[in-house]
């Protein structure tokens, strides 16, 4: 239920947000493809293949933690998912290309993506923030 909800509010956010008007005009279209509580995997994969094969589809996201009643082995649906199409990087494909460096080669997932930018426009100031933070751990208030 919280996957849900959580994902709920992504494509909330996506479709209210000044984000949808740009959205709209490059094309983006978001979908949820919201399966029942007792999905089991067998149906979970068939989902998943069936975006793999829609080629107006470019990308997917499996929201974690996967919310069924019946057992779905996580890692079997994650690496399911077409490398080509793995937004998260969550597929073994695409986390070990990242892992090794290849990074014109994977999908970087949003969030260390996100870091490495702000590193990257910053001037890579990570040796100020390291010594910001020494000097609060330092001044503590009594």
């Amino acid at each position: 239920m919280q996957s849900n909800l959580k994902l709920k509010k992504k494509v909330l956010f996506t479709a209210a947000s000044l984000w949808s008007f740009s959205f709209l005009q490059i094309g983006i279209d978001a979908k949820h493809v919201r399966l029942p509580k007792s999905a089991t995997q067998k149906e979970v994969l068939q989902s998943i293949m069936s975006v793999n094969e829609n080629l107006s589809v470019h990308g997917l996201i499996v929201q974690l933690p996967l919310d069924s009643i019946n057992r779905i082995d996580t890692e079997l649906i994650t690496n399911a998912v077409s490398p080509d199409k793995d937004v998260d990087g969550l597929s073994c494909i695409n986390a070990g290309k990242l892992s090794r460096g290849d990074l014109n080669d994977c999908f970087i997932p949003c969030t260390p993506n996100g870091c490495m930018e702000l590193i990257r426009q910053t001037g890579g100031a990570m040796e100020t923030l390291s010594h910001i933070n020494e000097e609060k751990k330092e001044t503590k208030i009594t």
